[in-house]
């Protein structure tokens, strides 16, 4: 379009020297003739086809009334599908000349002039927009947006605020969501689930012998236990509350605590209390996992015990060790007595001596052993005369404190300050929490008025004696249904005068980028930045935008403007027809979409042009869509890059999301598969059929066995559709060789594929690899153009006015030199009038004369 601005600019200097005809003549001297000649057999006053008139604009500023129509015949006339191919045809340089006229009758003033921007309507958040913002404010993963109605859609997108509205119902739900998420933000300790585990007097299960007395006092053997099953709600911290003591007096008894027959919870020793069967409480803090357990307690040897044990056997070692000592030294007498004796009694005494050796190492052997038994003996006397213990019963308490698992994100951040007594007053603390919070959530500054107000409903809750975490939630839940919060409003400053040019303050422009990119809430740079006031320097601008695609966060611009723009989200309600595709299946559905959704990220984060949409030879499959397509050495869940060369596919357009999408559940459809490239690929959608024209299934029904193609040349033989058809069908013929699932095939049931096609500028191709290298060389400035104004009417949140469209043109012409990347495209956007500034509105009654 940008060119055509160039050649209208040319044209208008040709003629005016030539003729010197004023800028008003030149459309009725130069364009009404080339209307009359190629156009009025169809579109006038007596043949209006497709409900088209073209004749009685006999004035350029005429064609304004009736800009849609005339948007649409440039669109017609560029795309070479007007005239259609069995009439006369204009030259190339007639062509341009009409489109020239045109394009300056529709946008030359506007494009030449300090355009304002178009005016927004408030709007409120989408349910994404609502689920992403809680996500950031709170640190929540939970999704309340998603019981709300579905949004409207409005120039292809659902953040267009002319359609957003607020019925009744989503009322109601925003008040359910902003309790929900309340309750989930901060958590009132008085809602927590408590422990049930409690077993006492009758209650108590006991395994082996014990008595009860009158008061349900047990008395239980020593190698008796008390068990129960219990379950657990929280990962977190209990007290395990024991009843019991000692049966004799002056004795302890040691019980230790087992969680699922295993894990020791610990010890604690119980003395005697009285005769009447008395006991004490004591407390164990244990540590317990959500979900369901066994608990026994059973009498266990004291710690006090094993110590004094410990010691004896010390004191035994070092006696045995003494006897050792004294031995050695006896034996080192006698032997030197031995020396001493004559050599004739030398062999004798020597066998003496050592046969007493020998019977004194027996005799201090046999001691040892004995020791050994008595001390085995005395163990297992021990082991088994554990003492008997009283029990009245166990039961557990807590948790203490808040279980992580019911704790925010931001839930200490918003109980930062608390009530002291003589310190701190619940109504100051509210102040000192909300004075925080409420910017965040209403994304711009907050006056202490404001923040008293929220913090008044604080006070009064505590009042009614609840809890100063309630009272925090009824605040929270109330600026949750704050227009502040549910609506981005972008009111000019005060003193703009309705119609001047404002520019956003700088926590507007910092909500218009964030949402924009993230569909969600600025965060802390954001906010820092409009602070400082920094979001009016261009540099920081476009710092800010390279950053905000490169965060994890700007997945949701895939998410909510390319499934859009691209039709992904009607995919989870389509199906092929499972008697003809058996192997299709929901994770086949999930991986069709995820390799678009990453092949549009790669280009959006890369440094590729936006034009590898059309053509590139990678792609990003896992095993599952790598199988469906025939491709050998993918293996696993993950996807990974794959190149596409040798398989007869190249970009988003031989993807099996797109090529099923445009399918019928039975068939292919060259038709939908043509008018969807001409719709999002091209920017030229065809007008709606004609009423009373049949379907192509009645032409199926009367030619069953002809192959597709034959069945929607009879379908053309209609006049008023033949047009378009010649258009869409001869793109769609170029996909035939992908089946509904988009897997590729030869044959259609007994008809070999052909996949030519002849556009009716007489450009031919043979197949889907060819028609898209085509459109890359041929018409590669309206995809590019296509995509620039899809994205900037996601980022205002509107439909694109005049002057907009001259935008778009400078933005596609800026671009082209470093080769139409998505980054610069993007940045652009962020970068142009209608994104910084607004027109003040004028007030329906500041024209009112009464």
């Amino acid at each position: 379009m940008y060119k055509l601005r160039f050649l209208f600019g040319l044209l208008l200097s040709q003629c005016l020297a030539a003729t010197a005809l004023r800028g008003d003549d030149l459309w009725p001297a130069q364009a009404v003739p080339l209307l009359e000649k190629y156009c009025f057999d169809c579109h006038s006053n007596d043949t209006q086809e497709a409900e088209v008139n073209l004749e009685g604009f006999a004035a350029a500023e005429s064609l304004i009334a009736a800009e849609s129509m005339w948007k649409e015949t440039i669109k017609q006339v560029e795309f070479g599908s007007m005239p259609p191919g069995d009439m006369d045809q204009p030259t190339d340089e007639e062509r341009k000349t009409l489109l020239a006229l045109i394009e300056g009758a529709l946008y030359g003033d506007d494009c030449d002039l300090d355009a304002k921007p178009g005016k927004v309507t408030v709007r409120r958040l989408n349910r994404n927009e609502y689920n992403n913002t809680i996500r950031d404010l709170f640190g929540v993963t939970i999704r309340p947006a998603d019981a709300f109605p579905s949004d409207e859609v409005g120039a292809g997108f659902d953040n267009n605020g002319d359609v957003l509205t607020l019925p009744p119902m989503l009322l109601e739900k925003y008040v359910e969501a902003a309790e929900t998420v309340a309750a989930v933000a901060v958590t009132d300790p008085k809602t927590l689930t408590k422990i049930d585990a409690r077993w006492q007097s009758d209650k108590v299960q006991i395994k082996g012998n014990y008595t009860t007395n009158n008061f349900e006092i047990h008395t239980i053997d020593g190698d008796g236990e008390i068990y129960g099953e219990f379950e657990s709600p929280y990962d977190g911290d209990y007290g395990l509350i024991v009843e019991a003591a000692a049966v004799e007096k002056d004795s302890t008894v040691t019980l230790e605590a087992f969680l699922d027959g295993e894990t020791s919870l610990g010890k604690t020793t119980f003395k005697f209390r009285d005769s009447t069967g008395g006991v004490h409480r004591q407390t164990l803090k244990v540590k317990l996992t959500k979900g369901k357990h066994t608990i026994d307690i059973r009498a266990v040897k004291s710690d006090e015990k094993k110590d004094d044990e410990k010691k004896d056997d010390e004191k035994k070692g070092d006696e045995k060790k003494g006897d050792e000592k004294k031995s050695d030294e006896k034996k080192s007498d006698e032997k030197k007595s031995d020396e001493k004796k004559s050599d004739e009694k030398k062999d004798g005494e020597k066998k003496d001596g050592e046969k007493k050796d020998d019977e004194k190492k027996d005799d201090e052997k046999k001691d040892d052993e004995k020791k050994d038994d008595e001390k085995k003996d005395d163990e297992k006397k021990d082991d088994d005369t554990l003492p008997k213990f009283r029990m009245r019963g166990m039961y557990f308490e807590g948790p203490y404190g808040i279980p992580k698992e019911r704790l925010s994100g931001t839930h200490w951040q918003l109980l930062r300050h608390r009530p002291q007594r003589n310190k701190r007053s619940t109504l100051d603390a509210a102040k000192e929490n909300l004075k925080d919070y409420l910017p965040l959530a209403f994304r711009s500054p907050v006056d202490d008025e404001t923040v008293a107000r929220y913090a008044a409903l604080v006070d009064v809750a505590v009042q009614r004696e609840e809890t100063f975490e309630r009272g925090m939630q009824v605040a929270i839940t109330a600026s949750l249904l704050s227009p502040r919060f549910l609506f981005r409003s972008e009111l000019p400053s005060e003193g703009a005068k309705p119609g001047d040019l404002v520019a956003l303050d700088p926590y507007q422009l910092a909500s218009r980028l964030s949402y924009m990119f993230w569909a969600s809430m600025p965060d802390n740079r954001l906010r820092d930045l409009a602070k400082q006031g920094k979001l009016t320097d261009e540099a920081v601008l476009r710092s800010e935008v390279k950053r905000m695609l490169a965060e994890p966060k700007g997945e949701a611009l895939v998410e909510n403007f390319a499934d859009q723009w691209l039709g992904l989200r009607n995919l989870s309600g389509l199906a092929p027809d499972p008697k003809q595709f058996p192997k299709f299946d929901e994770k086949l559905r999930e991986a069709m979409i995820q390799e678009t959704r990453l092949t549009f990220t790669d280009c959006m984060r890369g440094d590729g042009s936006v034009l590898s949409l059309l053509d590139s030879q990678d792609t990003f499959l896992n095993q599952r869509l790598a199988d469906h397509y025939g491709i050998e050495g993918v293996e696993g869940d993950e996807f990974r890059r794959v190149s596409l060369k040798g398989t007869g596919r190249k970009g988003i357009l031989t993807q099996a999301s797109i090529l099923m999408l445009t399918s019928n559940p039975t068939r292919t459809s060259p038709v939908k598969r043509g008018k969807w490239v001409m719709e999002n690929i091209l920017g030229t959608p065809p007008p709606d059929p004609p009423a009373g024209v049949p379907e192509l299934e009645a032409t199926n029904e009367s030619n069953p066995d002809a192959p597709l193609r034959e069945q929607l040349a009879i379908h053309r033989d209609n006049a008023m559709c033949a047009s378009c058809h010649r258009v869409m069908d001869q793109i769609g013929f170029s996909f035939e060789h992908f089946d509904v699932t988009g897997q590729w095939r030869d044959r259609d049931g007994k008809h070999p594929i052909d996949a030519s096609g002849t556009l009716p500028s007489g450009e031919s191709f043979d197949d889907a690899q060819q028609m898209i290298a085509m459109l890359r060389e041929t018409r590669g400035t309206m995809f590019v153009t296509e995509l620039t104004r899809r994205l900037m009417t996601y980022a205002l949140g509107r439909e694109l006015t005049r002057q907009d469209e001259c935008v778009v043109e400078d933005i596609v012409a800026a671009t082209e030199a470093d080769g139409w990347k998505f980054r610069d495209i993007a940045t652009a956007i962020v970068l142009s009038r209608p994104f910084r500034y607004q027109t003040a509105p004028v007030l329906e009654d500041e024209n009112d004369d009464t």
